[in-house]
């Protein structure tokens, strides 16, 4: 790439970020935009030396001065930068980032069928895959959806709920983290959960109450599943990183990787919080389960809506 060849993609990089943020760049812009300021400072360095023509030099001048402006900008705007990250920056991350959370999916979803028609074939594999005591558990849980309320009881549900979010936030920060072993912790961690999930479903499923167990997993689960796709395909990227870091190194690789799966697990906090919430108060409720598999059905609607149109039009933030 030529001299004016990379002041002019500088130059471009700087109109996006005054249409739409800094935050708008991928990782790999912002790598390229700051290589692209450092070899426009030394341009201009050499212009001022070798005398140049001056339209050139102040060009130049006036490039650098633009792009340090916005490299050691203080970012001022404290918590409007949270309303702007969850309309502009997840979904827009998510998106950018979608085949690492759909592999994510695919490798939940695989454990997932083995174990429901292991468990639907062959009812005493339960004890052997996942130990002994397996049946009597699936007998007990089964009970609790003969006498819905007795899921969780009504004067346990606050603590309840903020147990959850303990519980499944440290679960996908653990997903997201064993990516750093090129992916295989994640992998195990998707497929093993996959695998138990599968099992008690198909446990439930031939004790005769699987219309009241997808009615209690659902509400909650099309967000709760999300947010740990999200963080387990973020744990990929950090796997990837390591295994393929492309023309960059490894390290740089790694860094890129981290600032955006960064921003995919941040994203699963909140979301985890409003899974709780129903988890806690209207999935264990007496509720029909019709209008449980409707409500379910409004949330996946919902949830699709956001991270497909969110966060699409620019938005200025300068």
């Amino acid at each position: 790439m030529s001299s004016s060849d990379q002041w002019e993609a500088l130059a471009t990089l700087l109109e996006r970020i005054s249409h739409s943020g800094i935050r708008s760049l991928t990782s790999e812009e912002l790598l390229a935009f700051g290589r692209l300021y450092r070899r426009a400072a030394a341009s201009l360095s050499l212009a001022k030396t070798s005398g140049l023509d001056p339209a050139t030099v102040d060009y130049l001048n006036s490039l650098v001065a633009r792009a340090y402006g916005r490299i050691y900008a203080s970012d001022s705007r404290g918590l409007r930068t949270i309303p702007w990250f969850f309309s502009q920056e997840l979904p827009v991350c998510f998106r950018r980032n979608f085949r690492y959370i759909a592999l994510a999916f695919g490798i939940f979803l695989c454990g997932g069928i083995l174990g429901y028609l292991l468990t639907g074939l062959r009812p005493d594999l339960a004890e052997t895959i996942l130990g002994p005591g397996m049946s009597d558990f699936l007998d007990r849980y089964a009970n609790q959806f003969r006498g819905k309320e007795g899921i969780i009881p009504s004067e346990l549900r606050p603590i309840f709920s903020s147990f959850i979010v303990i519980n499944n936030i440290r679960a996908c920060v653990i997903a997201f983290a064993s990516g750093i072993f090129a992916g295989l912790g994640t992998v195990y961690i998707l497929f093993t959960n996959g695998l138990m999930i599968g099992i008690v479903s198909g446990g439930v499923q031939v004790r005769g109450v699987g219309e009241s167990f997808w009615a209690f997993v659902l509400p909650h689960g099309v967000i709760e599943l999300t947010s740990v796709f999200m963080a387990a395909g973020a744990g990929l990227m950090l796997g990837l990183a390591l295994l393929s870091p492309g023309d960059l190194p490894r390290r740089d690789a790694l860094k890129a990787a981290g600032r955006e799966a960064f921003r995919l697990v941040l994203g699963t906090a909140a979301l985890l919080c409003l899974a709780a919430l129903i988890e806690a108060f209207f999935s264990p409720s007496a509720a029909p389960n019709g209008l449980k598999f409707g409500f379910a059905g409004v949330m996946a609607m919902t949830v699709a809506l956001y991270f497909w149109a969110a966060g699409r039009a620019p938005a200025r933030t300068s």
